[in-house]
């Protein structure tokens, strides 16, 4: 996928996919483009060979925990923020806006960046990324350590050198494959340079490249921690339980890395104490819905109060902390309900995106609505008693990060 880039960066930009070959075998080639070959001389036991390489797209989703950010098109600009590994924002910015900077177009003219994965073993990943199919340049992140180098730092100087002498203009990126060869790029073309390529490389490139000879399946890169401040947030909500799809929902929470807000009815929190104390144990929000789920718009001050009061008890005794947001049953409220609230020091909450799951009861539904929908600062309102529901939140987890969302609670928000 080519994205345009305007003149102007305002975030880190990269776009998906395009790679150099050298992958592992956990990644499969989409597609490839045969570049023209270079005659070379017949190599003896003590030379390099440099032979043309092609250049191969990948799927992103061949590296787990890979995400990016895409903001909404403007005028037909695109602007992808790559967010994952982390590290990779600040040389990825950095190189992107050198190329808007130089960018004079002419009339009608658009400048394109495409990117991907070039690489990958254990915590190792090369990401890739050129500008109108020209100027590669690929960075090599550790998501160990959180380093993040230029891929030309694996080769000395008298590497380089020897590059040029046989033939290839000055690289600008480099990888080691998991056979010890070498894939570099030089003039937008590809070579494979096999051989004692150890004469070509600096100490830690050395190094990089013993790590991607043992061909490890790449590892998960962890996600940092929410900030609403830097990414976009949404918080996720979940009404009417705890119920007997809540340990299912929580366990795909966990493995997810992702944060939501439980309105539980009162009699269903007695019911259900561990599964209480189990959502304020893994970093969920607990707030009250009423003890009976009463439109609460058409009760007395005092009903209101008991509704209100005994939901906190059971919450409370369940081992969750004293709820700080309430949320009117059916969003049903008036100024004694906001009074009532207010005067036990809560704050009312109710929701700007409703997934209408409860009247759907269809996974396909509650997928489009919750991911097509969704926008920065959205409160997202589903319900955990239905199963369809359950089924449709890993695949709105999985899309809501993909495009850079930090999911979070409501207070976080």
């Amino acid at each position: 996928m080519s994205i345009a880039i305007k003149a102007k960066v305002t975030a880190p930009l990269a776009a998906a996919l395009l790679v150099l070959a050298g992958c592992t075998a956990a990644q499969r080639p989409a597609a490839e483009v045969e570049q023209t070959p270079t005659s070379t001389p017949t190599p003896t036991a003590e030379q390099l060979t440099v032979e043309s390489e092609h250049i191969s797209v990948y799927d992103l989703s061949e590296i787990p925990g890979f995400w990016e950010t895409e903001t909404t098109p403007e005028d037909s600009i695109t602007l992808t923020g790559v967010r994952a590994p982390e590290q990779l924002q600040g040389p990825v910015e950095k190189w992107t806006k050198k190329q808007v900077d130089a960018f004079a177009p002419e009339e009608d003219a658009t400048l394109t960046t495409t990117a991907g994965i070039c690489g990958a073993s254990g915590t190792m990943l090369c990401y890739a990324i050129s500008a109108n199919g020209i100027h590669y340049r690929a960075w090599i992140a550790d998501s160990k350590d959180g380093s993040a180098l230029n891929s030309l730092k694996i080769l000395s100087d008298a590497g380089i050198s020897e590059l040029k002498s046989r033939g290839t203009a000055e690289p600008t990126a480099v990888f080691p494959n998991p056979d010890g060869s070498l894939t570099v790029v030089a003039d937008s073309k590809g070579y494979r340079v096999s051989g004692p390529v150890e004469s070509l490389l600096s100490p830690k490139g050395e190094k990089i490249r013993g790590q991607m000879m043992k061909g490890e399946d790449p590892e998960p890169i962890p996600r940092p921690e929410p900030n609403c401040e830097k990414n976009p947030c949404i918080a996720l909500t979940f009404d009417d339980g705890p119920g007997p799809y809540t340990d299912q929902l929580l366990d795909t929470l966990k493995e997810k890395n992702a944060k939501a807000t439980f309105f539980l009815i009162g009699r269903n929190a007695a019911n259900n104490p561990d599964l209480v104390k189990r959502e304020a144990d893994e970093g969920h929000e607990v707030g009250n819905h009423t003890w009976s789920h009463l439109d609460l718009s058409k009760q007395t001050q005092t009903t209101i109060t008991n509704q209100i009061v005994a939901t906190d008890q059971a919450i409370q005794s369940a081992g969750a902390p004293a709820p700080l947001l309430v949320r009117p049953p059916y969003g049903a409220t008036n100024a004694t309900v906001r009074s009532v609230i207010a005067s036990r020091g809560q704050t009312q909450i109710l929701w700007s995106l409703d997934t209408l799951d409860w009247k759907n009861r269809d996974v396909k539904k509650d997928i489009e609505i919750a991911t097509e929908k969704a926008e920065p600062g959205a409160i997202v309102l589903m319900h955990d008693i239905h199963p369809e529901t359950v089924k449709a939140v890993p695949t709105i987890i999985d899309e809501l990060q993909l495009a850079g969302y930090d999911l979070v609670t409501v207070s976080e928000l």
